[in-house]
């Protein structure tokens, strides 16, 4: 083989006269495991920009939140949650929904909000914000009047994770009836 030219990847690649076969070997891996490390820095560079635009979204998010301005809040972490949805990230989507869903119930648009958070109801994985979702849903449902449903999202959420804020929201939402 040495001296003599072989293909790869549509390439002709020329083994020089003075390089064994197996040194020939050692060069060519190496460089391709240098160009693999350069294509994996290039995608460590995108995921970081895109986890830097997350936390941008979100700072711009609270920002808006902070002085009142919901609406521009919600678009934000709309924006957030998509992101979060592309990329896999289950938690972060259902945690950034959660402050969506807070803002629909903050502008009084509760069957938005309840949309949101039936959306982490049927999709999350984590017990933590299925009862967290639960809660705000009862929230929703006793800011809409829908009572009967807002003392079943309370119990449902304590079912899943005893808390005292849920059962407060419960013990109040009992007596105002």
């Amino acid at each position: 083989m040495r001296g003599q030219g072989s293909r790869a990847g549509g390439r002709k690649l020329i083994c020089p006269k003075h390089t064994t076969t197996k040194q020939f070997l050692v060069i060519l891996v190496s460089i391709l495991l240098a160009s693999s490390a350069k294509a994996s820095t290039v995608e460590s560079k995108k995921t970081t920009e895109n986890d830097r635009d997350v936390v941008n979204l979100e700072k711009i998010g609270a920002n808006y939140w902070q002085k009142g301005a919901t609406t521009q809040a919600i678009a934000a972490w709309k924006q957030e949650a998509e992101v979060y949805r592309l990329q896999g990230k289950g938690k972060e989507f259902a945690e950034t929904n959660l402050k969506i869903a807070q803002g629909y119930i903050n502008l009084g648009q509760i069957n938005l909000a309840q949309i949101e958070l039936e959306k982490i109801i049927s999709t999350s994985k984590q017990p933590s914000l299925i009862a967290r979702a639960w809660k705000q849903l009862g929230n929703a449902y006793s800011r809409n009047v829908e009572f009967d449903e807002a003392e079943q999202a309370y119990t449902k959420s304590l079912e899943i994770k005893k808390e005292l804020p849920t059962l407060n929201n419960l013990v109040i939402f009992l007596q105002k009836q």
